[in-house]
């Protein structure tokens, strides 16, 4: 299991710590109003999921493949979150993202 999202994140890695505070503004959305979430993910998937959501919100979770710096989860949406805050990348590690997925 992932790590806990928190406004004390803990991490020192900067990409981690703002993928957590991302996190954390998208989960306090959700919970002010599933509504508000549904339509920023709608905006980020390009199609309507505002009425199915019901999410988990988890980050640095190890998957068979890699582990992603977040994710939102539910049964039928799964986005996988990976930050860089440069322009340099592993292409493996994207293709590691992407078997995970295909296997969900």
């Amino acid at each position: 299991m992932g790590r806990p999202i928190s406004i004390f994140s803990g991490y020192s890695q900067k990409e981690n710590r703002v993928t957590n505070y991302c996190l954390l503004v998208l989960k306090m959305l959700y919970e002010e109003n599933p509504k508000y979430l549904g339509e920023v993910l709608t905006g980020l998937v390009g199609e309507d999921i505002s009425s199915h959501l019901g999410v988990t919100f988890r980050q640095q979770e190890r998957l068979q493949s890699g582990i992603p710096d977040g994710i939102i989860v539910q049964r039928s949406v799964r986005v996988h979150i990976e930050t860089k805050n440069w322009d340099w990348f592993y292409d493996s590690q994207l293709e590691n993202h992407l078997t995970d997925l295909a296997k969900e």
